[in-house]
Order: C-alpha cells, then structure tokens, then sequence
C-alpha cells in the first residue's frame, strides 16, 4: 500500500502509485504500524494520527445543548478564563435551565 502526501498530511491511500504533480509524494507504508489513514500526518519520517482535539471537538458538535454548556464552562475554568466559583454559579444556572426545560 501508499500513501500519497501532500503538504506533510495524507490525502489518499491506494494499492499501487500512480502519477501525480511534484507537490505530492508517494509513500510506501507496507510494514507501517499502525496503519497509517487518510488525514494522518507525515513529517518526513514518520506518520501520526491527527491530532486528538479535532476528534474531540467533532465529538463536542454531536452533544446536546446543555452538555455542550457544561462542557465549555468547564474547559473556560481550566484554562483560567472563569474561576471555580463561577464554574460552579454557571453549573446551578444550567441545572435550574435543565429542569425547566423538563417541566
């Protein structure tokens, strides 16, 4: 199997190469543990997975509303942009939202 690079990222994954302009390259990734796939990345040497908060960040999109409040509240607290009290006051707010919204 190869693997076609272009721009140090991989962009398709076909048995055999064929011809493509000079920006892409064809790697050979017989023998690569883990196999490497369509958008992982390619330094030259060696192939990685993308990075993981792009998959975090499609699996947030996928939760409902309120989580997603939760969660982001959460994370603002973390890298310091909220402190904990009001972690905790945005917590409540969302909880009350939540049983409102069930009533």
């Amino acid at each position: 199997m190869f693997a076609l690079i272009f721009q140090n990222k991989v962009v398709q994954i076909k048995a055999e190469p064929f011809l493509v302009a000079s920006t892409l390259t064809w790697v050979d990734i017989d023998g690569v543990k883990p196999a490497p796939e369509v958008d992982w990345l390619f330094d030259g040497s060696k192939f990685t997975a993308p990075p993981i908060p792009s998959i975090k960040v499609q699996a947030v999109a996928e939760l409902p509303t309120l989580e997603k409040d939760i969660l982001y509240a959460v994370v603002q607290q973390a890298v310091g942009e909220i402190t904990k009290e009001q972690l905790n006051e945005k917590w409540l707010e969302l909880k009350a939202k939540s049983a409102e919204a069930k009533s």
